[in-house]
Order: structure tokens, then sequence, then C-alpha cells
């Protein structure tokens, strides 16, 4: 059934590891439209002129990039100096592909936000308004990308193309 929170994302982490709430961040208020080179569509032949953007500009200034939310939170993994080192989890779950194009094309563009992120790009801004890429720290992407090349319907091979290159 449909229920609030059905879409809703965790992180869980057991003993000995922690959370660093205070230095997370993220980017559920972020603009599709302020991403450079964002695949926004056209038309679908049927419905709307092939010619004619998809979105107007009223639409695109609030229409967020991020389908659920994207996270970047820190987790401090115990260390036998006795100082807790620190690895990013990126967390996110991007659109599915399958139901229209502009759904493929948005769930490019948010795993497309990671390697922007990754690299530091600055028309990055998180919701508490810090603009910037990542820190410095080792990182892992996790969360259901809805992108796998060989069986769904995602476009340009996302994975492939920003995040193993």
């Amino acid at each position: 059934g449909i229920f609030p929170g059905q879409y809703a994302m965790a992180l869980l982490v057991g003993e000995p590891f922690m959370i660093n709430s205070t230095g997370a961040r993220t980017f559920q208020k972020l603009l599709r439209a302020d991403m450079p080179g964002a695949m926004l569509p056209y038309g679908d032949k049927s419905t709307w002129p092939l010619h004619k953007p998809w979105y107007d500009m009223d639409m695109l200034s609030i229409l967020r990039l991020s389908s659920k939310s994207h996270w970047d939170v820190p987790v401090l993994l115990p260390h036998s100096t006795g100082e807790a080192k620190v690895i990013r989890a990126y967390l996110s779950h991007p659109t599915p592909p399958q139901y229209t194009y502009d759904t493929a094309m948005r769930g490019h563009d948010e795993i497309r936000f990671w390697a922007s992120y990754a690299e530091g790009d600055s028309w990055i801004c998180d919701d508490s308004g810090s603009c910037g890429g990542a820190s410095a720290d080792p990182a892992v992407v996790m969360g259901d990308l809805n992108a796998d090349s060989t069986i769904s319907d995602s476009i340009f091979d996302p994975i492939g193309m920003w995040m193993l290159k």
C-alpha cells in the first residue's frame, strides 16, 4: 500500500562505528536546473511537440534534482591510534528509469551528481547553504541507484560513464 515514508532512506551503523551527524550534508533542495548540462527533456512526439522543452522556467525554478535526497554522511571508524578515521557514505535512491524518458534522464543526472560532487564542483550547494563539493575523505556510494546497464532502462550507462572512469 501507499504510506508516509514508503520511499524513505536510512543509514544504520553498528558498534563500533558512529555517525557524525553534525558533519552530514543533504542535497534534497538542490534544483535540477542548477546542474550544468542537466539532461532536460523535450517533447515526446505524442502529447508535446518535440521542439518544446518539457519544463518551463517556472517549473525549473522548483524542480529538484534529487527524487528523494542525496546525503553525504561521515561515518567514524575506530583506529588503533585511538583517533577515529572518517569514511563518507554517499547515499541516494535515484528515480527508476523505466517510466518515462524524463525519469531515465533524471536518474542519470542523480547519479552524475556524485561524480560532480567527488570532483569538488562549485555549483553544488547543500540544504544548509554551504557550497562546494566533497571533502578529501575516502567515500563509498551506497543506495539503490536503479542503473544496472545490463538489466534496466537506464540511459548512457551512468555508472560506467561517471563513476568508473
